[in-house]
């Protein structure tokens, strides 16, 4: 074979192969699906009521395990402490967030999905979030979150 032409075919396959690396890779992203548009609602659902302290809501999005294992936690701490008291005097003071990445998954049998983004807190200053969800009944509950400065 003329070194030329398979010089050629090597360059080709390299390009393709570089070309679909970047596609799967850019696919990881799932913000703009469908489905990662339905998780980003869902969390700015989540995120608002955060931001108006309506922890009822808040504790109404949680999964049923997630709920379980907070409502052991408060009970425990109910003697010891003024559970509610300290919630919402530590509660962040949230201006705004953007997602800026969503990935959906399966794992275990279910459906996961997860959200990151920045939030911003008075002051201007910024942090980044991040929202674990799982999809319950076709609607995305939230597993855990964490908000950071």
């Amino acid at each position: 074979m003329n070194p030329n032409k398979l010089m050629m075919r090597f360059l080709t396959a390299s390009t393709l192969l570089v070309l679909l690396f970047a596609a799967a890779c850019g696919a990881g992203n799932a913000i703009q699906s469908p489905d990662g548009m339905a998780l980003a609602e869902q969390g700015n659902i989540f995120m608002t009521y955060l931001k108006d302290i309506n922890y009822d809501a808040v504790f109404d999005m949680l999964t049923p395990t997630t709920q379980q294992v907070l409502t052991r936690a408060m009970n425990m701490a109910a003697g010891i402490v003024d559970v509610e008291s300290i919630i919402r005097e530590n509660a962040p003071i949230l201006v705004k967030w953007k997602f800026g990445s969503a990935k959906i998954f399966i794992e275990n049998g279910s459906k996961r999905g997860i959200l990151d983004g920045v939030v911003e807190y008075p002051g201007g200053k910024r942090g980044t979030m991040h929202l674990e969800f799982e999809q319950q009944n076709g609607t995305w509950k939230v597993r855990g979150y964490t908000l950071e400065e």
